[in-house]
C-alpha cells in the first residue's frame, strides 16, 4: 500500500490524477493476474501430488481459498506444509488485489 501512496503523491511524481488512477490499474491488474496464475499453477501441483484431475484441484484450491472447505477431497500424503505455505502465498495475494481493488474504487468513487 506504500507504493500506491507513492504513486499518488502527485507532486512527486508529476503525475495527473488520471494517469495515477491507470498507473493503479495497472497495478491491480498484474497482481491479479499473478494470483490467477498462481492459482492455476496450485491446481496443477494438486492435480499431480494427488493423482486427482486437473478439475479436482483447481476445485480443491477454490473451496479452500474461499473457505468453503467441504472435506470432499483432502491431501493424502504427506506434503501438508508445501501447500499450506503456497495456498497462503496465494491467499496473501488474493487478498492484497481485492483490497487494492476496493480502495481504488472508493478512491475513484469519492475524490473525482
Amino acid at each position: 500500500f506504500s507504493l500506491l501512496k507513492k504513486l499518488n503523491d502527485r507532486n512527486k511524481w508529476g503525475l495527473e490524477k488520471r494517469k495515477s488512477a491507470s498507473v493503479e490499474l495497472v497495478l491491480l491488474a498484474l497482481l491479479l493476474l499473478i494470483a490467477l496464475i498462481l492459482t492455476l499453477c496450485f491446481a496443477g501441483l494438486m492435480m499431480a501430488e494427488n493423482d486427482w484431475n486437473y478439475f479436482d484441484g483447481l476445485y480443491f484450491t477454490w473451496t479452500t481459498l474461499t473457505t468453503i472447505g467441504f472435506g470432499d477431497l483432502t491431501i493424502e500424503n504427506n506434503n501438508y506444509f508445501s501447500a499450506s505455505l503456497c495456498l497462503i502465498i496465494l491467499l496473501v495475494i488474493s487478498f492484497a488485489a481485492g483490497s487494492a481493488f476496493i480502495a481504488m474504487l472508493n478512491r475513484i468513487l469519492h475524490f473525482e
